[in-house]
């Protein structure tokens, strides 16, 4: 379930009942004895962590999906929870954009296609709110940002892996050659997500944060390099200080949530 399960014994549950829902970059979320030695407030924790691999926003708003996301959320909030947290978007603005550009062939505006997005996230959300209060965390900087070939090789393998033949997929690749941003456009873009989540979430009540200022380098504007995997993987690295950053912002509605809990 993340790239900490098996290192540690269990953290003993707490009483503050925490579902993380997202896709496979929430496996960060992950608790260890390390990071509670570092972080005492995560011993309260009863976490239940919920990663879905190349879960997107957009399947939210399908009557069926080959995920079935979305009905799996719903089931999984467990009566206990007293905070929900997703963390959803990496998967569409690092994929499914460039999946609509270069193998369906549309012409997508971004800021259009980030509006839909949102729209759709929040009206997912919005039947969930009497369950638990909710937390939304944003999407990370793009760690495919230092080498563009290797960046479109590892987009298009993915965003082309059910086409039919090799000749599809080598001319979906040589249209994401051709439209593939550069490296502070692709910065822009994940933050104009993160705004426009942010924006929302802000008008809907819910808790919002992102940890990029923790994860980018000020000088470049980019992801910081000692996160990012040497590994042919879009996952920003799995260290101590990334997976106490995806947790601290949360310290507030924790400790309020075990006011609540008595």
């Amino acid at each position: 379930m993340s790239d900490t399960a098996g290192k540690d014994p269990k953290p003993v549950a707490g009483n503050v009942g925490v579902s993380v829902f997202g896709d496979s970059h929430c496996g960060r979320f992950a608790i260890s004895r390390q990071m509670i030695a570092c972080m005492p407030l995560l011993k309260a924790v009863d976490l239940a962590l919920h990663p879905f691999s190349g879960g997107t926003i957009t399947g939210f708003g399908k009557r069926s999906s080959s995920l079935g996301i979305a009905d799996k959320i719903r089931t999984a909030i467990r009566p206990h929870d007293r905070l929900l947290v997703f963390n959803f978007g990496q998967v569409d603005v690092e994929l499914g954009y460039f999946y609509r550009l270069a193998v369906k062939r549309e012409e997508v505006d971004f800021a259009a296609f980030v509006e839909r997005l949102v729209a759709t996230y929040m009206d997912f959300l919005r039947p969930l709110r009497g369950a638990a209060p909710i937390a939304v965390k944003g999407i990370n900087p793009s760690v495919l940002t230092y080498f563009r070939d290797r960046a479109i090789r590892y987009t298009s393998r993915i965003i082309a892996e059910n086409l039919p033949d090799a000749r599809s997929r080598a001319e979906a690749e040589q249209v994401l050659r051709e439209v593939f941003p550069d490296p502070r456009t692709i910065a822009a873009n994940h933050r104009a997500f993160n705004h426009a989540v942010q924006a929302a979430c802000a008008a809907e009540g819910y808790f919002y944060y992102d940890i990029a200022d923790v994860l980018t380098d000020p000088v470049t504007d980019m992801v910081r390099p000692d996160l990012v995997l040497e590994a042919f993987d879009h996952h920003v690295a799995s260290t101590l200080g990334v997976h106490l950053a995806y947790w601290r912002p949360l310290a507030g509605p924790i400790e309020a949530a075990r006011r609540i809990t008595g």
